[in-house]
């Protein structure tokens, strides 16, 4: 059993050997991820992905979206492929941790609106065009914060570089990479949790453990439209949702959540929910399990 296109093909060459079923968690196309991060390798990519689910006995994706796709783009056999979200253990992310500390630590007063964006930063993450929106939240909201937490190459090079060149450097939070342990903590500690990402191939298949580690921990969230996550997130429900790179929307969004406590608290509220009774990782892995009797 192996996760992302590389594991897949080790476990594709040894359950050849010892002739055993493998069966591949397909959580994202990294052949589209490659399109703007690693273009020389978007190719060996699409073959191998192709290679492995070709070989593998069982696919558990993680939206109707991406089954289909895999069904009618890639071929699949439909009796070989499982849906299985993405989640997130609801027992470690959740609402009311201690955050003491943690804003005095950054210099940020315990009433000033936070916004945060956690992970590793690659283009289609839609960072940039998080940065630009914060920029004109600051116009009306010149107290707002914007923490980032995580990085990587292409946050040192497209991304600090705009937030200076956008001049909100003093208002954005950038403490790099914390432990796992203390991300619940942190994200505690802000108002509203960002997915600004473009909409491609990928991320309107794939669903974004974010979602769910924001929602867990009670958080509001603005997010782009997407297929696979908005039959899950729902405009003024549980979420926000923005047109892809829209810039001016997305500023709207986080402005009205800062202006409107309740409706933000209401917001976060609904999302933990959703996690408790659908997208906890306890219920999440049964489906999976289920999945074993017959080999």
């Amino acid at each position: 059993h192996a996760w992302n296109p590389l594991a897949g093909l080790a476990a594709v060459i040894a359950g050849k050997i010892i002739r055993r079923p493998v069966f591949v968690d397909f959580t994202d196309f990294y052949s589209d991820i490659a399109r703007t991060d690693m273009p020389l390798f978007r190719k060996p990519l699409i073959w191998l992905e192709n290679y492995v689910l070709r070989n593998s006995a069982k696919i558990f994706v993680v939206s109707e979206e991406m089954r289909e796709h895999l069904i009618v783009i890639k071929g699949v056999l439909k009796e070989k492929i499982y849906i299985v979200p993405d989640g997130t253990d609801a027992a470690t992310f959740k609402p009311n941790l201690k955050t003491e500390g943690i804003r005095e630590n950054l210099g940020i007063d315990k009433n000033v609106p936070l916004l945060v964006f956690h992970g590793d930063i690659k283009n289609d993450d839609g960072v940039d065009i998080l940065c630009r929106a914060f920029s004109k939240v600051l116009q009306k909201r010149p107290d707002a914060r914007l923490l980032i937490l995580g990085g990587g190459q292409y946050f040192e090079i497209k991304i600090r570089p705009l937030i200076n060149e956008l001049g909100i450097e003093g208002n954005v939070i950038t403490p790099g990479w914390v432990p796992h342990k203390e991300v619940p903590n942190y994200l505690n500690a802000c108002n509203i949790g960002a997915m600004t990402m473009r909409a491609t191939l990928n991320h309107d298949n794939y669903l974004s453990f974010k979602l769910f580690e924001y929602w867990g921990c009670g958080k509001p969230v603005v997010v782009t439209k997407l297929k696979a996550i908005g039959r899950i997130v729902r405009h003024g429900v549980n979420g926000l949702i923005v047109n892809s790179e829209d810039v001016e929307g997305f500023a709207k969004a986080f402005l009205e959540l800062i202006e409107n406590p309740q409706l933000a608290q209401r917001l976060g509220a609904d999302g933990r929910r959703l996690v408790e009774s659908e997208y906890d990782w306890l219920q999440i892995m049964k489906k999976e399990v289920n999945c074993y009797p017959n080999f």
